[in-house]
């Protein structure tokens, strides 16, 4: 080979590869943008939680399945989907539950401070504490 073959080849050793340092000096540079902390959203929770459902007497009757995500907040009963709810309005509602709350085949109401719902505008159950507790923290 020929020294005007191997110029500028990674196995000329006369040639470093590399570009020049001045040249990178002089490079205009990239402007960064500036850090404004509202455009920052926070990591939302995502996740599921169970909860049973009892009758009057205390007896089991079943396990609504609430699964939380990005936009929606999802009840499940069994392999039934009770709701699909826009997870902005669900937090509104938790923050002021002054009139019930009805979406799809579920309505969520206040008794006295007892967090509650109805199925298909039949029976009404008790959400226990913990949970709603847990969906204000997370809505």
């Amino acid at each position: 080979m020929t020294e005007q073959q191997t110029s500028g080849s990674r196995l000329d050793a006369s040639k470093p590869d590399r570009s020049d340092d001045r040249a990178a000096d002089t490079a205009p540079q990239t402007p960064r943008t500036p850090f404004n902390p509202q455009q920052v959203h926070p990591v939302q929770w995502t996740g599921r939680l169970e909860f049973d459902l009892t009758d009057s007497r205390g007896w089991r009757v079943g396990t609504i399945e609430v699964v939380v995500r990005i936009d929606t907040v999802t009840l499940w009963y069994g392999n039934r989907t009770l709701a699909v709810m826009h997870r902005e309005s669900f937090k509104h509602w938790l923050m002021r539950p002054v009139v019930p709350f009805e979406f799809d085949d579920v309505v969520w109401f206040m008794q006295g401070t007892t967090t509650c719902l109805t199925i298909d505008g039949a029976n009404s159950y008790a959400v226990p504490d913990p949970i709603v507790d847990h969906l204000f923290a997370v809505a």
